[in-house]
């Protein structure tokens, strides 16, 4: 109703309206130069050119945020680990409106590792921009222990692991004989209803 009073519209974000074609700098013109995308993977492309990169290609999956589940594809830069590299990129990104006013989530993600208690922390800050251009920041915190035998207890870490397996394996074999063998009447006996 409104296209020919409003010529730039936007709207909420949905997948199948999601903008998948390569840009260059300043979103002006779609870039048809596949050679420039492909280089993006191997980290030779300037941050100028913005090519879209499909969810197979960051190794991600569908994200679900407070107001839109999102595709898990995009635009991506990675800021490296250079503290100085990172804020030069990060102006570059800002003077040439790398977040403009179709953007409708940015996604912040890194990784911490403590040797002290040998965890890896996953973050992921998300800022939602709905379309009236109000932000909806949130955070996902994954802490997970990667290394398992690490340490003074690593022998009875993985013993205490192994002695889990038996019990699980024993129980397993145990209930399956029972079902098999008293079909349905095996639930009707509280004890076997608990160890299954």
């Amino acid at each position: 109703m409104f296209k020919d009073i409003i010529p730039n519209c936007s709207g909420n974000y949905q997948w199948s309206h999601e903008e998948k074609r390569s840009y260059e700098n300043w979103w002006s013109k779609p870039s048809n130069n596949n050679d420039l995308c492909n280089a993006k993977s191997s980290g030779t492309l300037p941050p100028d050119h913005w090519c879209y990169t499909r969810l197979s290609g960051l190794i991600t999956a569908p994200y679900v945020g407070r107001l839109e589940t999102y595709s898990g594809g995009g635009y991506s830069q990675d800021l490296g680990q250079d503290y100085e590299a990172s804020l030069n990129l990060s102006g570059v990104l800002q003077e040439h409106k790398w977040i403009d006013r179709y953007t409708r989530a940015v996604f912040v993600e890194f990784t911490l590792y403590n040797p002290n208690v040998n965890l890896f922390s996953v973050a992921t800050l998300l800022f939602e921009i709905s379309s009236s251009g109000d932000f909806n920041p949130g955070t996902n915190l994954l802490s997970i222990r990667l290394y398992n035998y690490v340490g003074n207890f690593q022998i009875f870490v993985l013993i205490c692991q192994l002695l889990f397996l038996g019990f699980l394996c024993a129980y397993t074999y145990s209930s399956a004989k029972g079902i098999f063998r008293e079909k349905w009447w095996f639930f009707t006996k509280v004890w076997n209803f608990y160890e299954f």
